[in-house]
């Protein structure tokens, strides 16, 4: 293995090692010295990719920054009716703070550094409003701005859940039968999604 190459898988092992750290204890509570004992890295080979834990914080959202804008792509691609696109939304969203760390991890960090930080729900309310918006004009709901409410809140349940009880894989399933339950209690339009791929 090449010298660039050992210099990249170091810079990834941090930046996994920091994310975990942060998802954890949050900014405040992670030092880089927590982050250089959880990669076994030294403190210079740390100091040499990333010059402060802001540097470090920056670089984990933006990793969740992206591992999120590929989740958001791959359902808005997929040719759904609004509303039933909003729950696939929902489910991939939790599935994926489920499963990344840097996505759980840059969450806490937009909450914590507003504003120098962009939250992780700014990343994909756009596309939910968008969603929202073709299921106005499918005619599907009228229900807009309390659906746009409602997903938020569900979402920041979710978040909360998998932080409280880690990420287990339960939350989706979890979400999924909130979604259920709504739909037969209200008219969303025809049958919801019912799984997560």
């Amino acid at each position: 293995m090449g010298r660039q190459e050992r210099a990249e898988r170091t810079r990834q092992t941090l930046i996994v090692a920091a994310a975990v750290e942060f998802d954890r204890h949050g900014f405040s509570g992670t030092s880089l010295s927590q982050v250089s004992k959880a990669a076994e890295v030294t403190m210079g080979a740390l100091s040499f990719h990333f010059p402060s834990k802001n540097a470090l914080a920056t670089e984990v959202c933006a990793q969740g920054a992206a591992a999120t804008r590929a989740v958001l792509d791959q359902v808005t691609a997929a040719p759904r009716p609004g509303l039933p696109a909003v729950v696939d939304l929902t489910l991939a969203l939790v599935q994926l703070l489920e499963q990344d760390v840097r996505a759980r991890a840059g969450a806490r960090l937009g909450r914590e550094l507003a504003p120098e930080m962009p939250s992780w729900h700014s990343l994909w309310h756009e596309d939910l409003r968008a969603l929202l918006d073709r299921a106005r004009l499918d005619r599907a709901s009228t229900a807009g701005e309390g659906l746009k409410t409602l997903v938020r809140y569900l979402m920041a349940g979710a978040e909360a859940s998998i932080r409280d009880s880690g990420a287990n894989g339960g939350v989706v399933a979890e979400l999924q039968g909130v979604w259920a339950l709504l739909d037969r209690g209200l008219d969303l339009g025809g049958p919801l999604r019912a799984g997560v791929d």
